[in-house]
């Protein structure tokens, strides 16, 4: 079953005057986009901003792109959303003919693609980096409690017996074959895949040599600058506080944001889709977290990993992370940052 909402984000992307990527927590679409709009300075050679929508793992994406040639822009945008076609094809655990679904009925997966290699590579680095925070092996604790909230009708039968699935170092990764060590074990890659899915588009852009656009696909993701003068700009929502959101300046970094608000198996978040593989339970400091880092992916699996540790075990451990930074909502209210995260203006009520 799929979640009738997102999994998490509260992320306003600034294309230009009224171009905006805009966040909500009702509806399992996060991103709309004003029709008009263009910066007030643009790049020195009148490019245009174009951009469309389309919808895939399980939100709406919005590309834009800052080009003077508006049919050229619009295939490139085309060939970054067959991209993201071809990630979801092969790592959404929706699609039961998806290499994640064939591995998870069975066990193993014979001949992988390389992209499936390379996602599951990268998530085993960020695991092993965050002492297990972020696991893509959680998806047992994903069917207990789905189960248990009537949200699915199969899954463990208990807690303990969910937790004793969940240990991604149990992944064997091989070039030509990936096997679980345990009967039973799933992964997911809800944490990582809209973050790699994102950076795959962008390495499509700038193949076909844009230089200047703006990315989100729940993740976001800059290229180039917005005009000669401005960066990229994003804001983003506390979900405990309406009003003006809070403005980061990406800096070409990307910026994922994970919170409690997105899939709830339980009132007032008590059971929600962020799980500590470790405990097995929704981490209960944390309602929000944002981080900067030098792409989707790391973006996206590290917010994860540290709405999970906290504020405190986060703040130490990206300590020695240059380049990657956080900020905290924390449920009573409060918000701590690291020194690097690029903050433009508090929220304001």
């Amino acid at each position: 079953m799929q979640p009738t909402l997102s999994r998490r984000k509260l992320l306003l992307g600034s294309i230009g005057l009224g171009a905006v990527i805009a966040s909500s927590l009702a509806t399992s679409s996060l991103a709309t986009w004003s029709l008009s709009g263009q910066p007030r300075e643009p790049h020195a050679n009148h490019s245009r901003l174009h951009r469309k929508t389309s919808h895939a793992l399980g939100s709406k994406v919005a590309i834009g792109v800052i080009h003077d040639d508006s049919q050229y822009a619009t295939a490139a945008i085309d060939a970054a959303f067959a991209t993201i076609e071809r990630v979801e094809q092969s790592l959404s655990i929706y699609r039961p003919d998806s290499e994640i679904s064939r591995l998870n009925r069975v066990g193993k997966l014979d001949t992988p693609s390389a992209m499936l290699v390379d996602i599951l590579q990268q998530s085993h680095a960020v695991s092993s980096t965050t002492q297990g925070a972020f696991d893509i092996s959680v998806q047992p604790l994903w069917n207990y409690y789905a189960a248990k909230h009537h949200l699915q009708t199969t899954g463990p039968s208990d807690l303990q017996t969910a937790r004793q699935l969940v240990d991604y170092r149990k992944i064997n990764i091989q070039s030509d074959c990936i096997t679980f060590q345990d009967p039973g074990m799933q992964i997911t890659f809800n944490g990582i895949a809209q973050g790699y899915a994102t950076d795959q588009a962008f390495e499509t852009l700038k193949e076909w040599g844009i230089e200047h656009a703006l990315i989100d696909a729940g993740e976001i993701r800059p290229l180039g600058t917005k005009t000669d003068s401005q960066d990229w700009q994003v804001g983003i929502a506390n979900p405990l506080m309406s009003g003006a959101p809070m403005l980061v300046e990406l800096q070409g970094r990307s910026l994922s944001t994970s919170g409690d608000y997105a899939t709830r198996f339980s009132p007032h978040s008590t059971d929600h889709h962020l799980l500590d593989p470790h405990t097995g339970c929704s981490p209960q400091i944390v309602t929000s977290c944002s981080v900067a880092a030098p792409d989707c992916t790391l973006a996206d699996a590290w917010s994860t990993a540290c709405f999970v540790l906290g504020p405190v075990r986060s703040m130490k451990l990206l300590a020695s992370r240059p380049g990657i930074d956080a900020y905290f909502t924390l449920r009573d209210g409060t918000t701590l940052a690291t020194p690097g995260f690029p903050l433009i203006s508090e929220v304001r009520s």
